[in-house]
């Protein structure tokens, strides 16, 4: 069967296949869709990907510590299709394993804090190195422990927030997430010269995401609580 008999089986494969960061819809899925049909015509197990994204991210670490900003960036996204590419093709193909999984979460987990650390160095000042490293590390463990699965449970539910829900049902996820986004937009401004102090853009954008994440689970949560008090009495 050919790419285009496959392409809505491989979509559904992919995170966000259906609805996600403009980004990253833009920009990734299209690579990532014909990389998963290559790669599962080519009959690769999803764990090469995620080794060649390991080694593209090595270099992009390399590149953005010898300040060769562009290179850098080019080789992010480039570690980024591979990153999306791995799970797709493990769902797409049904070679979805525990090792897989926990080779790809070490990766990424290892490349983001590496280049969170880079990033925040290569500032050259201390407020907006604190600034930018805490936000990150902030916004990814909120979200891990506190906020993702709750999110879930309103995305099944239809019952994000006003906002957020307009988008969604549009194919598009509002916000400025990290191990993707932020990183994205971050390393873009450094390719191009530009002063290092526009980042706080992206990093601003990251803040009001996580607040608006946090808002909409505690609104989600109170509603629920007293649709259960109301049922009880």
């Amino acid at each position: 069967m050919g790419y285009k008999d496959e392409r809505e089986t491989i979509i559904d494969a992919t995170t966000g296949g259906r609805c996600y960061y403009l980004t990253v819809r833009l920009l990734v899925h299209p690579l990532t869709n014909r990389l998963v049909y290559l790669s599962s015509r080519l009959r690769l197990h999803p764990n090469y990907l995620t080794l060649v994204g390991a080694f593209f991210s090595v270099l992009c670490l390399y590149f953005f510590y010898t300040a060769y900003f562009r290179v850098a960036f080019v080789l992010y996204y480039i570690r980024t299709v591979c990153d999306y590419s791995d799970g797709a093709l493990a769902r797409y193909s049904n070679k979805v394993t525990k090792s897989g999984k926990l080779l790809d979460r070490i990766t990424d987990e290892i490349f983001y804090l590496t280049l969170w650390v880079s990033i925040a160095l290569e500032t050259k000042s201390v407020w907006l190195a604190v600034y930018f490293f805490l936000s990150a590390l902030l916004y990814r463990v909120v979200v891990d422990v506190f906020v993702e699965s709750r999110v879930k449970l309103l995305e099944l539910e239809g019952k994000r927030a006003t906002v957020k829900q307009f988008f969604i049902n549009h194919g598009i996820l509002l916000g400025c997430g990290v191990c993707t986004i932020l990183e994205f937009w971050v390393l873009f401004i450094f390719s191009f010269g530009v002063s290092r102090y526009y980042i706080i853009v992206p990093v601003f954008l990251c803040n009001l995401d996580l607040v608006y994440r946090i808002y909409e689970v505690v609104k989600y949560s109170s509603t629920r609580e007293e649709f259960s008090y109301s049922k009880q009495m």
